[in-house]
């Protein structure tokens, strides 16, 4: 569905109590080589990095892995989610997830471990613009980034139904929704270069990555 008018009114993004995160490594991860979550990144995993950037902005974060994946040791407090089939994509992931969330979590920022560069502030717009959507998606020129969005829990549904439909893309899953398309404009008041949107996928990527950082 399109992005309704953008003259409707604007409530406040649900309050952090009611937030959580999922970040989904489980992967196979063919065009980096190697388990991406491993990767050293500011002194510590990349997976702790990422876990540790989300959980400022929310009160629970849900780490989805493979069956048989051994994850660092170095990650702070969090819950554990396991697919039910190894390598089963995105949505089976976020399905593992959402089984692992209190029951008064409103909202659900989904991300793969693989965005290194992300900064809270740009996870806090995006939770800012939920309103009554089920998402809120960046969209940058033609591209969207549906695993760095924010979900309302009721999207849950939609992502069994989905699965059931052998339909396993997160831009499948897009598709059933009432999306609050987010654009480069609003997002670059919070990172003017749009570094959060910066997928770590392959060996060059890293390499930007770990230059960007300094």
């Amino acid at each position: 569905m399109n992005q309704a008018s953008r003259s409707r009114p604007m409530r406040s993004g649900p309050d952090r109590a009611r937030r959580a995160a999922i970040v989904l490594c489980g992967g196979e991860s063919r065009r980096m080589g190697r388990d991406k979550a491993e990767l050293p990144f500011a002194g510590q995993s990349m997976l702790a990095h990422m876990t540790k950037i989300v959980g400022t902005t929310v009160a629970a974060t849900v780490v989805v892995k493979s069956p048989s994946q051994m994850l660092p040791g170095d990650l702070p407090p969090v819950t554990i989610g396991v697919d039910r089939r190894a390598h089963g994509g995105p949505l089976e992931g976020l399905t593992a997830g959402w089984a692992c969330l209190a029951a008064d979590v409103e909202a659900v920022f989904a991300c793969g471990c693989d965005l290194p560069l992300l900064r809270p502030a740009v996870v806090e717009r995006l939770f800012s613009r939920l309103d009554d959507y089920d998402a809120v998606v960046p969209r940058i020129g033609r591209q969207a980034h549906p695993l760095a969005a924010v979900y309302a829990r009721r999207v849950g549904t939609q992502v069994a139904a989905c699965l059931a439909a052998k339909r396993r893309s997160m831009h499948a899953l897009v598709e059933r929704l009432n999306v609050r398309w987010i654009t480069s404009d609003e997002l670059s008041e919070v990172d003017p270069q749009l570094e959060s949107l910066l997928n770590v996928n392959r060996l060059e990527d890293y390499r930007r990555a770990l230059e960007a950082r300094g």
